[in-house]
């Protein structure tokens, strides 16, 4: 299966060691147009990332994770969503 589009790759400009941590609020903007790099390829544009957070009641900035090089160089992203399930027909948390 061949996907539809190549990831586009961010590293560290020198083997170094990479700091792993929750994003702070002042670094979402970043954050998005980090994503919008990444995802540039396919077409999707910085504002659908912004608005998945601004309409997100669940969104707590500590969920985003980031990889940094030592020059605070974003090149690595996981977020965690958390939200309701149910299992057993018991509402949970999960996420």
């Amino acid at each position: 299966i061949s996907p539809t589009f190549a990831f586009r790759t961010f590293r560290c400009r020198s083997p170094m060691e990479t700091e792993v941590r929750s994003l702070r609020a002042d670094e979402l903007e970043s954050w998005f147009d980090f994503l919008a790099r990444a995802f540039a390829e396919k077409g999707t544009p910085r504002d659908y990332f912004v608005s998945h957070v601004e309409n997100d009641p669940w969104m707590n900035v500590n969920g985003v994770l980031g990889a940094f090089c030592d020059d605070g160089v974003l090149v690595s992203t996981l977020r965690v969503f958390k939200r309701k399930i149910f299992v057993d027909g018991v509402p949970r948390l999960s996420g």
